[in-house]
């Protein structure tokens, strides 16, 4: 992917179904919550700088939107996974492809392996509908054991 693309893909496109959604969330006249899947490389610096930036303008862009937004009940979360593993992405592939690459990487996790998708999607299930919602509206969460 090149970095017009990565621009794209994650940046532009979170932008893009936002704005193609937002006339029918605000009439809809209910609490809605958005979470944008970021990255905790954009508060590190960490990887390609075109996803670097593409994801610390979707921070940028999540937090602006939440103070927007909040009049109409919208509510925006960013979601900053550190690296997750599953068999397609980059880190499963370096792990069979360069195990001494992948293990220095892991090494620098407090939990000695990475997390999976299931894991951080069930992390976020208590933010989804409760009475708390509106005081996460626009923040960044990150997710990676720490």
């Amino acid at each position: 992917m090149n970095d017009y693309q990565s621009m794209r893909l994650n940046f532009s496109s979170a932008v893009q179904i936002n704005t193609l959604l937002m006339e029918s969330f605000i009439k809809i006249k209910e609490e809605i919550v958005i979470f944008h899947i970021g990255s905790d490389g954009s508060l590190t610096g960490h990887g390609r700088p075109a996803y670097v930036s593409a994801k610390s303008a979707l921070n940028g862009y999540i937090q602006s939107s939440a103070r927007y937004y909040a009049k109409y009940g919208v509510y925006f979360i960013g979601l900053l996974p550190g690296i997750f593993e599953h068999s397609n992405n980059t880190w499963g592939k370096r792990k069979v492809q360069n195990f001494t690459s992948y293990k220095q990487k892991l090494d620098n996790y407090p939990f000695d392996r990475f997390f999976t998708a299931k894991e951080m999607a069930r992390s976020i299930i208590p933010l989804i509908k409760s009475e708390y919602t509106a005081a996460f509206n626009g923040t960044l969460i990150k997710l990676n054991g720490g």
